[in-house]
């Protein structure tokens, strides 16, 4: 069935082509409908595979109608340029390999079509063969026309309503294999319906099994959630036994819980936050006492502490990255204002109006547009603006840190001099002033 249909599909595709004679344009497109066609009928139809059926006729199918598109637009956009630029000597090229093409394409013809094995097949070969020879003398009478015209170029209305011609026959043969094409989709049309109903199936096995999964899942966090909130509510009407509430950690020591926190039952309630943390216990007014020391995090960091705790002055206002170590000298900062004073407040102050969804990547690409679109006069104005700025800030700052010197000072208690006493109380008190105004004095003058 599969050799019949190929075999009616070429026999019919040469008498098309060997209709009417025409020039040429593009390499030969009957071998390729030919190959597509022929790989169209031998697709199978498989049991275990019948869904795989319906994709591969598509595929197909699609790859037939891109090339159909494709050719159309190749030809047309030749036949343009033939017309408006082709002499004499490139028409009677186009001539001579269109007859180059038709030979070829007859000796592809001869050996798919041949041996006939019935007389009806006979007959129509011998027929396909007479017209094959009377298209040939076609194009060589069209070649000898060509060679009569004296001069450099062929008439132009002559090229073009044979180009014309090509493009007609062009466009029939697509049509035809296309026609056939779907005529092949309709004896095959029980098997396209097993495929997609196969197809379906699947699609909704998977649903379901997705559905399943999803509802079970829900219902699994359903259990999870109502089974916390039942051990919450066991816990604040009984909170003083939380035996079936505890849990076990790696030193299988049972914790339990409490309206007071979490405590471990060593014949009295031993409470404790952490397992490093401090212990403690309740006395006869519920107040905690400490029985045990803390992992020391108290008096030093311990980075392996449980406990998530800082202090606030550990961290300056603007804290360092981890890979940057101690602050930026002179240089370092004069750098800086140099190669980004001109345009990183503006691109930071657009990062904050437009909110973008990646930021950084938003800046990097604000900081190039504005490197590369502001003149040297731009970039002198912003330099100076930003380093304004700058000194403004730290001026305010100095100016602020003085004033609060000044308060600081005026608010000391001025003593009597030693001399204008002899009560030994006031030297020592006057000691002990003089020693804290020095030390004072000290520290601001590191700082």
């Amino acid at each position: 069935m599969v050799d019949v249909y190929c075999k009616v599909f070429v026999q019919k595709l040469r008498r098309l082509e060997l209709e009417e004679m025409c020039i040429q344009v593009l390499p030969n497109i009957s071998s390729q409908l030919k190959k597509l066609v022929r790989l169209l009928v031998n697709t199978q139809y498989r049991d275990g595979f019948i869904h795989a059926y319906y994709g591969d006729i598509k595929e197909k199918v699609i790859a037939f109608n891109n090339f159909w598109r494709e050719s159309i637009d190749m030809a047309t956009k030749e036949v343009d340029l033939i017309s408006s630029t082709a002499s004499k000597d490139d028409y009677i090229a186009l001539i001579d390999i269109s007859m180059f093409m038709l030979n070829a394409s007859q000796t592809d013809f001869a050996k798919e079509f041949l041996p006939v094995t019935s007389p009806d097949d006979k007959e129509m070969y011998i027929e396909l063969e007479g017209k094959y020879k009377e298209h040939c003398e076609k194009i060589l009478a069209e070649k000898e026309r060509a060679n009569a015209v004296h001069a450099r170029y062929y008439p132009l209305p002559v090229i073009e309503e044979n180009l014309k011609i090509t493009l007609q026959k062009m466009s029939d043969i697509f049509e035809f294999t296309h026609t056939y094409i779907a005529m092949f989709l309709v004896d095959r049309l029980y098997q396209l319906r097993s495929s997609l109903e196969d197809i379906h199936g699947r699609v909704r096995r998977d649903l379901n099994n997705l559905v399943s999964n999803r509802t079970e899942t829900i219902n699994t966090l359903k259990e999870d959630m109502l089974d916390a909130n039942q051990r919450r509510v066991e816990l604040e009407k009984n909170p003083d036994n939380s035996l079936e509430l505890a849990e076990t950690e790696d030193n299988e020591t049972a914790y339990h819980y409490d309206k007071f926190g979490r405590y471990v039952d060593q014949n009295e309630k031993i409470y404790e936050r952490a397992t490093c943390a401090s212990s403690y216990k309740l006395d006869e007014n519920e107040l905690f006492q400490k029985v045990t020391k803390d992992c020391g995090h108290s008096e030093a960091p311990n980075k392996e502490c449980e406990i998530e705790f800082k202090d606030p002055t550990d961290e300056p206002i603007f804290p360092i990255p981890p890979h940057c170590s101690g602050q930026m000298d002179q240089n370092a900062m004069a750098y800086i204002f140099e190669h980004f004073g001109a345009i990183l407040p503006t691109a930071l102050a657009d990062v904050e109006k437009l909110r973008p969804r990646n930021p950084i990547h938003y800046l990097g690409h604000r900081l190039l547009r504005l490197k590369y679109t502001k003149t040297a006069k731009e970039w002198k104005m912003g330099q100076d603006e930003f380093s304004k700025y700058f000194g403004d800030i730290t001026k305010e700052k100095e100016q602020k840190a003085a004033k609060d010197h000044a308060s600081r000072k005026r608010q000391q208690i001025k003593r009597r001099k030693p001399e204008e006493s002899d009560d030994a109380l006031e030297w020592q008190l006057f000691h002990r002033q003089m020693a804290l105004e020095h030390f004072v004095n000290y520290v601001h003058s590191d700082l």
